[in-house]
């Protein structure tokens, strides 16, 4: 046996990418309110965590 040899890939169950398949899937965007959602919740938080009530940034404790 070669060690330098890839062996086979694994039989996919997923049915090959064609053209049209590509293009329904790259043009649907039902997850991309959710991730903006998920990414405008993330800033927020972040926001929130690095100030305080009264605008004061937060040092990190020793």
């Amino acid at each position: 046996m070669n060690p330098f040899r890839r062996p086979a890939p694994a039989p996919s169950a997923l049915p090959p990418l064609d053209s049209p398949r590509a293009h329904a899937l790259f043009l649907d965007e039902r997850g991309a309110a959710t991730a903006e959602y998920a990414i405008a919740t993330m800033a927020t938080v972040v926001a929130m965590r690095l100030t305080r009530a009264g605008g004061q940034p937060i040092r990190p404790q020793p």
